[in-house]
């Protein structure tokens, strides 16, 4: 009886590390999830800021703004697809664009 007691405890032990174990993981893979976005995004501003001021063509410069992000962000080991990084130039854009018209003096 004792053995079938401790072969018991064992499993439920094993199950409850388990079950902690995974939700400690997916913790730690949303928070390094979201520092990838914030890097991201801070990539893409100065994507944006680069291309604005050293490009006159608008393919080009968004061209060039993908470029920079995508080698950055492989420098820095974030994971990312072509989709990510030009939707986050364009909100980075969109957010230029918006300050500017909102106060140009200021950009």
């Amino acid at each position: 009886m004792d053995q079938n007691l401790m072969t018991i405890f064992s499993g439920v032990l094993t199950l409850v590390g388990t079950v902690v174990s995974y939700f400690i993981s997916q913790a730690a893979k949303k928070h390094s999830n979201v520092k990838n976005i914030d890097a991201l995004a801070k990539l893409a501003n100065q994507a944006v800021s680069w291309a604005q001021k050293n490009f006159n063509e608008n393919p080009e410069k968004l061209s060039e703004a993908i470029n920079y992000v995508t080698k950055e962000a492989k420098n820095l080991k974030i994971k990312t697809n072509p989709a990510q990084i030009e939707a986050q130039i364009e909100a980075s854009l969109a957010q230029l664009k918006k300050n500017f018209t909102s106060d140009p003096v200021k950009t």
